[in-house]
């Protein structure tokens, strides 16, 4: 691929990251964005108070982004000020009851005694093992690989591995496997909120996705100056290695010539030839025709009518002295949860709207 230039359409994360790897090898890189920033759902909007993340808050799978700077020739402490978080999340409940999780599991551990009693305590030790277990079991056959499947899992995991995939009972909802750990209705609540994390309910999403405790474990970083920082210093990255960018034109239209993609129309009708495209978009766009019928047959139609989710997100700017004395418990990341979970995702996915009583 050398020397045959790649157009990338959108310069979110995963388009900036294709954009630096690429560029790394001596590729020939364009990247289109209709917006005038980089970065998708980790844009920022200026406000008197300074930057306000409009997307994600938090920073974790730190080694993704290790290894992409480190391809890149760069390290991501000389590109980003990332600050590890003590204290991981502060949550709340209705009842004003209140936990706080940590990066030391231990401590932890001894906030949910406190918090829950004792064997609570220890179904937490036990949970945690089962999140480290199946995060292990995942990590190289599954996670790590460009096209992950059920087959190249069943190959890549082995025996250990396997085991530790039926002893979670993928097959189980989130919900139901964390029945298996504990008992507080709040513990559950806030374990199970991690299928939020891609969009879905714990009540219907597979028992697999508790590998994301374990995550979080492993580390949470805070960007000084806001999540928006990883864009900028991702498209930096890019550039410097060559690559190219053009904002604010959205693309209209891909074209083909005998099977094969031939160029990228934008809005106002001008082009770009490539000879290997890109998109950091939506499949189901491409699948649906959005970008033009030549390029719909690239994508399967999506086979489930029933999609996740991304976000809805408001973001507010309050002065400190409006916030009554309480808002000091507050920390970099907060968790208001719902006096009716199960509520709260009956209106969401049954309903397909947004809930009376939403957590936060």
């Amino acid at each position: 691929m050398p020397g045959e230039a790649v157009v990338i359409v959108g310069a979110g994360v995963a388009g900036l990251a294709a954009a630096v790897r690429l560029s790394a090898r001596g590729v020939p890189v364009t990247v289109l964005e209709k917006e005038q920033v980089v970065g998708g759902k980790i844009r920022q909007r200026a406000t008197p108070a300074g930057p306000v993340d409009l997307g994600p808050t938090v920073f974790t799978m730190r080694w993704v982004f290790d290894a992409l700077f480190d391809e890149a020739g760069e390290s991501l402490e000389h590109c980003l000020a990332a600050e590890p978080l003590t204290r991981l999340a502060h949550h709340r409940w209705t009842d004003d009851s209140r936990l706080d999780l940590y990066a030391n599991p231990e401590r932890s551990r001894d906030a949910i005694g406190q918090f829950a009693g004792l064997q609570e305590a220890r179904n937490f030790d036990r949970f945690r093992k089962a999140s480290r277990d199946l995060h292990d079991a995942l990590l190289e056959p599954f996670l790590k690989v460009e096209q992950p499947g059920l087959f190249g899992l069943i190959r890549g995991a082995g025996f250990s591995g396997l085991a530790s995939l039926a002893r979670t009972s993928p097959f189980r909802s989130m919900h139901t496997q964390l029945t298996h750990y504990f008992r507080d209705p709040r513990l559950l609540q806030l374990f199970g909120r991690y299928a939020t994390y891609c969009g879905s309910s714990p009540y219907d999403s597979p028992a697999s996705l508790i590998l994301v405790a374990h995550v979080e474990q492993q580390g949470v970083w805070r960007i000084r100056g806001g999540m928006g920082q990883l864009g900028q210093a991702l498209h930096r990255a890019a550039k410097k290695l060559g690559a190219r960018f053009q904002f604010g034109r959205a693309v209209e239209r891909i074209n083909t010539r005998q099977g094969a993609v031939s160029e990228v129309v934008l809005e106002g009708g001008d082009s770009v030839e490539c000879s290997h495209l890109i998109v950091n978009a939506d499949a189901s766009a491409l699948a649906h025709g959005l970008f033009g019928v030549a390029a719909a047959a690239a994508c399967p139609l999506p086979s489930h009518s029933v999609r996740s989710l991304s976000a809805v997100t408001w973001s507010g700017l309050v002065e400190e002295d409006q916030m009554g004395p309480d808002h000091r418990q507050l920390d970099h990341h907060n968790v208001l949860f719902s006096a009716d979970y199960p509520a709260e995702f009956k209106q969401i996915f049954g309903e397909q709207r947004i809930p009376a009583n939403p957590t936060v």
